[in-house]
């Protein structure tokens, strides 16, 4: 799927830059850069959406800048450059209120929350992150209040051994898998599993743990999603080795490291002539 979607869009990418449509050409290397994103080639993401900023901003294209801004903030997040990550997401966020784009900037606040939370500031994340539900509350875009309620939840969890926190926390994410699962979005689901196995040895509820897991993985490898298959391997091999079992333990941790090897190795391919 992913080699004729990247055939398609290298293809008109190729037409685009025949007539000298730099409209077209800015989104056919968008879109190539989406297919990498897919495939977790994150270096060739980051230079496909860099070479799509430059032309969107030659031609005063402030909505595709937007969106190319926010897409390069989310790879260069992953790639461990936070200080980068959240001026591209600050400047998005500001054109977006600028051109009135809710829905976009109701992604890019939820964005600004989830580096804070990388970074440990937790109100400041909770605060990006409640903003953006209300925002999208207001839009009625449910796909978003899921993706703000699994990680208002997932800061609660990380933030705090409160008790009512964590059975607030335990709500968003129980919300966020009942609106993902009415929408059929697979992978807002494996990510609210996720959360919800987290918040679940948090409370002491170790019995509910592994069901969320064995789903959340069952869905990774169905839809291929490397990244989220490691962190599920690696959240079973801590949640075996809680629970005492020590063989089940390693056996995930194995499949982790298998899986961060294959996305290194998938970061470290050089890029084509076209670099």
């Amino acid at each position: 799927m992913y080699d004729l979607a990247l055939r398609y869009h290298e293809e008109s990418l190729h037409l685009w830059q025949k007539v000298s449509r730099q409209l077209g050409e800015s989104q056919a290397l968008v879109n190539i850069g989406l297919v990498y994103f897919e495939l977790g080639d994150l270096n060739k993401a980051q230079y496909y959406y860099t070479e799509a900023l430059k032309i969107k901003r030659i031609i005063g294209d402030r909505y595709g800048e937007s969106l190319a801004l926010n897409n390069l903030a989310n790879v260069v997040e992953i790639l461990g450059d936070n200080d980068n990550s959240l001026s591209l997401y600050q400047q998005s966020l500001e054109i977006k209120r600028e051109t009135g784009d809710r829905l976009a900037e109701a992604i890019t606040l939820k964005n600004i929350g989830s580096l804070y939370l990388r970074l440990s500031y937790f109100e400041l994340a909770f605060d990006f992150c409640r903003e953006a539900l209300q925002l999208n509350r207001s839009i009625q875009n449910r796909s978003g209040i899921a993706n703000c309620l699994s990680a208002l939840s997932s800061i609660l969890v990380k933030s705090t051994d409160d008790t009512e926190k964590l059975e607030e926390a335990l709500n968003y994410a129980l919300q966020s898998i009942e609106i993902y699962r009415e929408i059929a979005m697979p992978i807002g689901i494996c990510n609210s599993l996720f959360v919800l196995a987290k918040v679940y040895m948090n409370v002491g509820l170790m019995k509910e743990v592994s069901p969320c897991l064995e789903e959340a993985l069952a869905i990774a490898e169905t839809i291929g999603q490397i990244h989220h298959e490691a962190n599920v391997h690696l959240l079973f091999s801590e949640y075996y080795e809680l629970i005492g079992s020590n063989a089940e333990a390693l056996y995930h941790y194995k499949k982790f490291i298998e899986h961060k090897e294959k996305i290194s190795a998938g970061n470290s391919i050089q890029f084509d002539a076209l670099r």
